[in-house]
């Protein structure tokens, strides 16, 4: 009798686990039916169909304009070859859109191709202001970035000149040379400029500051003609710009002059830059002092956080100095 019940407990229990591994199916059944199949816009399609669907979605300006935009951003290099054949029909809604997608793909790939693009379409340059340009430019391409940097448009002269301060296989004189006499042209005859959407710098300065992390990225080479330039005019407003460049430059001797800019110009968004150029000058030996600006509370009048808390000029330069001297002594 005890080993009949124990068959039967035994039967009891597989019955158990049989009924309620058929619930599962059919509770997972039931998911799956409801699951809409896919459509054939959910289907991948090749990288050429995104960019048709594209210039036909920023001709009516489509709602799908952004979710095809990053379609192909994900897609990475594989769609170049698609997107420099979209940049040939010359179609400047479309053209938009494909520059914002390469911009959108690091690598050097996009970068070569956000090049070559600029002579027919320079507003490229500004997709190109953070990244190093490591293949030799065409005569062309590089004429079209110098006729940028040369015009009489001050925020857009500034930005090429740093994507030109980039192009590491343009000989660094070529790139001082094409740099150096815009900017001081810019320093000495000022024009009225619109407000900058997102900088805290006034329109001026932010301008004029591109420029600045152009000599900085060439860094050490570009100091013996800014020191020759500086030799020709120490005082004023030129001799002021070309001391906060040799300071950008790395040029330990202007340490003590950018220290006293710092604490003595009438320009808060002046003082602002002024506090890098002084952090690129001493490097280590600039801590103390940067420290000592932690505690100045100066707003600009430009910019204030999503959460209405004001920027602090001097306090965010030299926060931001004193984490770049930090990385850098690792």
């Amino acid at each position: 009798m005890k080993t009949r019940n124990s068959f039967v407990s035994c039967a009891d229990g597989i019955w158990l686990l049989s009924a309620r591994l058929v619930f599962l199916v059919v509770v997972m059944a039931a998911i799956l039916i409801s699951i809409q199949p896919l459509s054939a816009e959910d289907i991948a399609v090749s990288p050429f169909e995104l960019i048709d669907k594209l210039q036909v979605a920023a001709n009516v300006s489509s709602v799908e304009i952004d979710q095809l935009t990053d379609s192909l951003i994900k897609l990475g290099d594989s769609a170049l070859p698609a997107i420099q054949e979209g940049l040939a029909r010359e179609d400047s809604s479309l053209n938009t859109h494909l520059l914002r997608v390469l911009g959108g793909i690091p690598g050097d790939g996009s970068t070569s191709l956000l090049v070559s693009t600029i002579p027919m379409n320079q507003s490229a340059i500004g997709r190109l202001e953070n990244r190093e340009i490591r293949r030799e430019l065409t005569p062309e391409e590089l004429a079209a970035i110098v006729t940028v940097i040369k015009s009489k448009n001050v925020a857009s002269a500034g930005v090429a000149a740093r994507v030109l301060a980039k192009c590491i296989k343009v000989p660094i004189d070529v790139r001082i040379n094409a740099i150096l006499p815009p900017f001081q042209e810019a320093v000495i005859t000022p024009i009225t400029l619109e407000r900058i959407p997102g900088s805290y710098l006034s329109p001026r300065v932010h301008s004029l500051n591109q420029f600045l992390l152009a000599f900085s990225y060439i860094g050490e080479p570009t100091r013996p003609i800014l020191l020759e330039s500086r030799a020709k005019k120490t005082d004023g407003e030129l001799g002021k710009w070309l001391l906060i460049a040799l300071g950008m430059a790395g040029e330990r001797g202007m340490a003590n002059d950018l220290r006293q800019l710092v604490q003595d110009d009438p320009d808060r968004y002046v003082r602002s830059v002024a506090v890098r150029a002084y952090a690129h000058s001493a490097g280590a030996d600039a801590i103390p002092f940067l420290q000592s600006l932690l505690s100045n509370d100066m707003e600009s009048e430009y910019y204030h956080f999503p959460n209405g808390q004001p920027m602090l000029l001097i306090r965010n330069a030299a926060k931001g100095e004193l984490a770049r001297i930090a990385r850098e002594s690792r």
